[in-house]
């Protein structure tokens, strides 16, 4: 019988492992809510166009949608003494001396902050490629649900705090500031990650190197290319809502404000949504609770969809069915991931597998959002949702197909 993932928690190093990855998680967050949160509205304020703002942002994305090249790397390079630890201190290093020029320039070179953020995502992507690897190596199958909600949580309070609520406080503290508060977070992380002999012995990496065939074998097994169809897809009809929620909101008579805390409470939901869905998902199994967080997803979509063209003035109710999503969000998230991960962990090639699968989800980003953007001015905002969720639920059949026990 599956074990309670509480009940685990609490015995040998389970806890403090917890705690390291959602501290970890939480410096992979914040850079993301500096850059795709707080930084568009500060560019806005300088006076750039919106046209350079996209673009800027739109290219940071590109290293995370092919971290899965950093995967063979991690995979493949050995030296003595270079754990999983070491590699991610290494690139947290290089996410944080990429930025320590942005700190100097004073927002005046626009060239330069792109080159800084671009160089800063590079080492951010590998940084969650190495993590990710290590979450897998040292967890059992038993509590990978609720680390995937642990993390998700250290991720979103890493997000609100550079994004939302550098927005709210951007009165008292500056762009600059704020991101000397990030070096210090990563340089702090480094030296915990580098220097501490216990986390060492916590990721050890096996010495054998493996060729290039096979790494290719293990990335290319039926399971591995199930479960890359089922990140590419799932996702769509969340994504898809989560990229325009803003001008909905707005479309139906909210003003800036309320959306503003729209965002708050819905990380929020999404937070509570991670930690719970992943401690039921480790007692009844990943893949049944992320078949039903996809259901669950597709369900409060097509409400949406039906209520906002139906009563558009019942500004409240969508507001609730709004975060019902961003619940299940989490729920899909934690479950989804924890379901990869036992995927990946059948595969000598841990870091290149997962990261592969994962690169699927930044793919299904960026589809969710090009897709949604074409759909709204023909058909509404209403039909769009529901188009992109019927999309989700076309990964179904792929996820029973992969539907096998990892117990």
């Amino acid at each position: 019988m599956r074990e309670f993932g509480l009940h685990t928690l609490l015995k040998s190093d389970s806890s403090r492992k917890l705690s390291l990855f959602a501290f970890l998680y939480f410096c992979e967050g914040a850079p993301i809510g500096l850059v795709w949160w707080a930084l568009p509205p500060e560019l806005s304020s300088r006076g750039i166009p919106i046209e350079t703002i996209t673009l800027l942002t739109g290219s940071l994305a590109i290293p995370w949608a092919l971290k899965f090249l950093w995967g063979p790397v991690i995979d493949r390079l050995r030296f003595p003494g270079l754990t999983y630890p070491r590699w991610v201190g290494f690139f947290q290093i290089g996410m944080a001396i990429s930025l320590v020029p942005i700190v100097f320039s004073g927002g005046a070179d626009n060239e330069l902050l792109w080159l800084c953020l671009l160089c800063h995502a590079i080492f951010a992507s590998a940084q969650d490629v190495a993590t990710d690897a290590w979450a897998i190596q040292i967890s059992q199958s038993s509590i990978r649900g609720l680390l995937n909600g642990v993390m998700q949580m250290g991720m979103i309070f890493g997000r609100w705090l550079f994004g939302a609520g550098l927005l709210m406080a951007s009165t008292m503290i500056t762009f600059e500031q704020a991101t000397s508060l990030l070096l210090g977070f990563l340089f702090l992380s480094a030296c915990i990650l580098l220097l501490h002999p216990r986390l060492q012995h916590w990721g050890e990496i096996s010495n054998k190197v493996q060729s290039g065939a096979t790494i290719f074998k293990s990335i290319s097994g039926r399971r591995v290319i199930l479960a890359l169809v089922c990140a590419i897809s799932a996702g769509l009809g969340y994504e898809a809502f989560g990229a325009v929620v803003g001008p909905f909101l707005q479309s139906l008579g909210y003003s800036k404000l309320v959306v503003g805390w729209f965002y708050t409470f819905s990380l929020v939901a999404m937070g509570a949504g991670s930690l719970l869905g992943g401690k039921i998902a480790d007692r009844v199994g990943h893949y049944r609770v992320y078949m039903f967080s996809i259901l669950a997803v597709f369900s409060v979509i097509g409400i949406i969809a039906t209520v906002a063209q139906a009563v558009p003035h019942l500004l409240l109710l969508n507001i609730a069915f709004g975060l019902a999503i961003y619940f299940f969000i989490g729920v899909m998230i934690s479950s989804s991931y924890a379901f990869f991960m036992d995927i990946s962990d059948r595969s000598k090639d841990k870091a290149t597998t997962f990261s592969l699968i994962m690169a699927g989800t930044n793919a299904c980003e960026a589809i969710a959002s090009f897709g949604i953007g074409r759909l709204i001015p023909r058909i509404g905002y209403p039909i769009a949702f529901f188009v992109m969720g019927v999309f989700s639920i076309a990964s179904v059949p792929f996820l029973k197909m992969n539907r096998e026990k990892i117990d």
